[in-house]
């Protein structure tokens, strides 16, 4: 290929955005190539839709959440940037005072646990309430290979759990109508972060949601106190 022409020839300058194998491979070329790893400042989030009764249970949500191996979901990703986090937040910006940390733990006998919480039995392998099985539709835009192997370790480790997920793929344009109009389970979403200047507020305060923001519907008095600080 191109990349491997021009490392060869001493030809290529500059190569953007690497996949895994080259980057590991130009990695262990001394002398002739340097590999630099760039943090993308951006924030791949799956979010539920709160309006939806389904989701309107916090324990449901913590489940779901702690049913999904995010470890090894980042492992799908391209390159090897992905890093785990615990909130929309740039890390290296000035907002992260604290230390950082990694969001929920994959634990699937904790997310058991919530899910009899609120009211789930198990039966036949699958999770049943009011005799309906747990089951939602992830609504996200036609994408690459590697995302579409982000979307199927997710469902992979839904089904493991007793979970059905239905993936739809639409074009841009039909994911912003659907968001728009509210018309979704979950949503997968990439936000970019702009450094320490990061608006947050748009991702889940109140207000937001006359504008066509807060996609899942937080009304969270306190959170919107915190973003406006």
């Amino acid at each position: 290929n191109m990349v491997a022409a021009g490392e060869q020839s001493g030809t290529l300058d500059l190569v953007l955005d690497l996949d895994r194998r080259l980057h590991r491979r130009l990695s262990k070329v001394a002398g002739k190539a340097h590999a630099v790893l760039l943090e993308p400042a951006e924030f791949a989030h799956l979010t539920f839709n709160l309006r939806r009764p389904l989701f309107r249970d916090p324990r449901l949500r913590q489940a779901l959440a702690r049913l999904l191996d995010r470890r090894k979901l980042a492992s799908t990703l391209p390159g090897p940037r992905a890093q785990l986090l615990d909130g929309p937040l740039w890390r290296h910006g000035p907002q992260r005072r604290a230390a950082l940390g990694t969001g929920p733990r994959h634990d699937p006998a904790e997310a058991a646990k919530l899910l009899r919480a609120a009211g789930w039995s198990r039966t036949s392998g699958r999770w049943m309430k009011n005799g309906q099985p747990l089951q939602f539709t992830l609504l996200t835009a036609l994408r690459s290979t590697a995302t579409n192997r982000g979307l199927r370790a997710i469902r992979d480790d839904l089904k493991k759990a007793g979970v059905t997920l239905v993936v739809r793929k639409v074009l841009w344009g039909q994911l912003v109508v659907a968001l728009r109009k509210r018309q979704f389970d979950a949503v997968v979403l990439v936000t970019p972060l702009h450094g320490p200047w990061s608006d947050l507020g748009d991702l889940g305060h109140t207000k937001a949601s006359a504008a066509g923001g807060n996609h899942a519907g937080l009304r969270e008095p306190a959170f919107d106190k915190l973003l406006d600080r």
